[in-house]
């Protein structure tokens, strides 16, 4: 269970954010929904994995660091790459 928050952190911190975490006084105000998702997709990649079920690389935590930040990635970039325009132009 640790492994794909483990993604997420290492993802979000050096590659969406760069290592801008502190804003304002430094406290995280919301639950980021995609970050929530892609973990309970990981979580359950390292289960079956563990179980013997899903095998992508043959090592489950493996498989779940590489499942999690890639759907984090992606969840992340569509996220953003569907927000509204903003709908006035400055001149």
């Amino acid at each position: 269970m640790f492994v794909p928050v483990a993604s997420i952190i290492v993802i979000d911190f050096y590659w969406l954010r760069r290592g801008d975490y502190l804003q304002g006084d430094g406290h995280s105000r919301d639950i980021e929904p995609t970050a929530l998702g892609a973990w309970a997709v990981g979580a359950g990649i390292a289960l079956l994995g563990s179980a013997g079920l899903l095998r992508l690389t043959g090592v489950a935590a493996l498989d779940a660091l590489l499942v999690t930040a890639l759907l984090y990635v992606l969840l992340r970039w569509r996220s953003r790459g569907y927000r509204a325009a903003p709908s006035h132009v400055d001149v």
